[in-house]
């Protein structure tokens, strides 16, 4: 997969990943073509569990005021 199609399912910035994957050894460019493997991919959804689950829950979430329905 392309660096900026992961960026985009995973709902995290390009930086983010080659940040990630630098720090796990991996020598990925910046550059929103550069392609990366499964196992690179694995890894990432798996560090981005709970922002995905967030993103999920977000619409139900209600902040501030509570509209009551009569």
């Amino acid at each position: 997969m392309r660096l900026s199609q992961v960026a985009r399912k995973l709902n995290v910035g390009r930086t983010t990943i080659v940040d990630f994957l630098s720090q796990k050894g991996f020598d990925v460019d910046a550059s929103p073509n550069s392609k990366i493997n499964m196992e690179q991919f694995n890894m990432l959804s798996n560090e981005s569990v709970a922002p995905a689950m967030v993103k999920e829950a977000a619409p139900g979430i209600t902040i501030g005021s509570y509209h009551h329905d009569n």
